[in-house]
């Protein structure tokens, strides 16, 4: 139905009784009764909703509010066939001056856009405004809005015809605003920060593909990479893929912050476990960063060390509970240990077939060979973009499983000896609070599990820090061609990143200094 204009649609044109009575007595009892009883109920709708918006034109904020929340309440869950009728008119109070109204009329064309896809189109660039809007809880308030929005965006995209020229424009837009949110990641508010982590976590998602081992939730996305045809006409595999990698890198660079907010890093944790339960694929980049983070934390209060390794055990548990988790069992199960986890909720949380493999090793190790090889030939059906996307976090995952292997082999009793005489020229006079408020006695010293950790800590680490076999790999991988796409969103994120210079030449210094006086043979 055609959008009416402002003039017409506060006109309506009620029936004459009369005329309804003439109706009732000409015409077959049954059906032309009901038909009309219909239309009086919509024209009685239509009425009301035109009184309620003529009252929001002359009320203040808050009475303004309760009208257009009885007209949202009308036409989106009442009478939906009117939405498009009143869709214009409740659009023009995104104009309005309190930021409260803006709020709203957010929360009505995202909820418009459940009801009728089709909408999307007309709401893009009023997101596009909210995104630049000066206020912080409009601009939070529209990145929710996009985040939950941008699926349903991307399948109408998907769905449409090479000549639908207002499509690809609004995937423009869309590719504008998504730039926009993700430059907010170097913002200083940290609520708005949180909302981006959200944002991207939902890019990493719904821009990679499913896989049998995909975790099914009743939130999840209604779209994925694997259903954007690959001769699409405006829709690039190779730009889709960038993104979500950028996405992951950004939020993986997260977790190395020094002055990450205890709520910004608890939010990032939760999005990485999330992505590493719903895309499989990318479980051993989120164990390891995991890892990373867990033998580094940066210096909260001790409250909030408490509440981060809380949720970091949760959501390990979560991923522990996963199918795809049994390949990550030892490292998943030691960092459970040293947070505090008990040996009865750590087997309770294992999946089905860990119990099965320990049972039945010689069915279970078949079962996991069929299933490599079923994942080997998937990827060898994949694209070559979606290929040397996946590879791109494949390597860092090879290159640390390598030089940790190799750690374990070399870390004899002499060499932790000599490793304990060398950190000791660089430890302080006294015991930092930080040190003290998230030390964890080591659990089964000495064995071979805790050698292994402690060789993965030592891999992942030195990797960091730019020294050893595993950066040299990666410092390759890192070296490859650029996309114009990549470069650009990597310049504008240069252009918003605070000046943290003096916090990461500190940490380069330190990491340095450490690495140099390590035993030679062991790098």
């Amino acid at each position: 139905m055609a959008s009416r204009g402002f003039q017409s649609t506060f006109t309506p044109l009620p029936m004459d009784m009369t005329d309804y009575m003439d109706v009732q007595q000409a015409a077959p009892p049954a059906a032309p009764v009901v038909h009309v009883v219909e239309e009086k109920i919509n024209s009685s709708t239509f009425d009301r909703v035109v009184d309620l918006l003529n009252e929001a034109q002359l009320v203040d904020k808050d009475e303004k509010l309760q009208f257009l929340h009885q007209v949202q309440e009308l036409v989106v869950h009442k009478e939906p066939n009117l939405l498009d009728n009143f869709f214009d008119e409740m659009i023009v109070h995104f104009h309005d001056r309190s930021p409260e109204v803006r709020k709203f009329v957010l929360g009505f064309l995202e909820e418009a856009c459940f009801k009728d896809t089709e909408l999307i189109r007309k709401v893009v660039p009023f997101l596009l405004l909210g995104i630049k809007d000066s206020l912080p809880q409009v601009k939070k308030r529209t990145i929710t809005v996009v985040t939950r929005v941008l699926p349903y965006a991307l399948l109408l995209v998907c769905k449409s015809k090479a000549s639908d020229q207002e499509a690809s424009d609004m995937w423009d837009a869309i590719d504008d605003i998504k730039s926009l949110i993700i430059e907010e990641i170097n913002g200083g508010n940290d609520g708005i920060r949180t909302m981006v982590v959200k944002f991207m976590e939902m890019l990493v998602i719904v821009l990679s593909k499913k896989s049998t081992e995909a975790e099914a939730a009743k939130d999840d996305f209604p779209v994925s990479l694997d259903m954007v045809p690959s001769d699409h006409k405006f829709l690039s595999l190779t730009d889709l893929c960038e993104d979500c990698g950028m996405c992951l890198e950004s939020l993986l660079g997260l977790t190395t912050l020094a002055d990450i907010s205890s709520t910004n890093l608890m939010a990032v944790i939760t999005s990485l476990a999330n992505i590493a339960r719903h895309r499989p694929m990318f479980m051993s980049t989120v164990v390891q960063a995991f890892e990373a983070l867990h033998a580094s934390l940066p210096p909260f209060s001790k409250s909030q060390v408490s509440s981060i390794r809380k949720n970091m055990k949760s959501q390990l548990l979560a991923m522990l509970r996963h199918s795809s988790s049994v390949d990550y069992q030892t490292q998943i199960t030691t960092l459970l240990a040293d947070l505090g986890a008990t040996p009865s909720e750590i087997a309770k949380n294992r999946p089905q077939a860990v119990a099965e493999k320990r049972r039945n090793d010689g069915e279970n190790a078949s079962s996991a060979k069929k299933l490599k090889s079923s994942v080997q030939q998937a990827e060898k059906e994949e694209s070559p973009e979606y290929n040397a996307f996946l590879n791109r976090f494949a390597v860092t995952g090879r290159a640390i499983d390598d030089f940790h292997k190799d750690i374990v082999k070399r870390l004899t009793p002499v060499k932790c000896a000599e490793l304990v005489f060398v950190s000791m020229r660089n430890l302080p006079d006294t015991m930092p609070a930080n040190f003290r408020e998230t030390f964890t006695p080591i659990a089964a010293a000495g064995t071979e599990q805790q050698i292994g950790h402690l060789s993965r800590l030592m891999a992942i680490q030195i990797t960091a820090a730019g020294f050893g076999p595993a950066a040299e790999k990666i410092g390759l991988e890192a070296q490859r061609p650029k996309s114009s796409r990549r470069d650009k969103r990597e310049k504008m994120e240069q252009r918003k990143a605070p000046d943290d210079s003096e916090v990461v030449e500190e940490r380069e210094d330190q990491a340095a200094s450490f690495v140099t006086g390590l035993p030679a043979d062991l790098l």
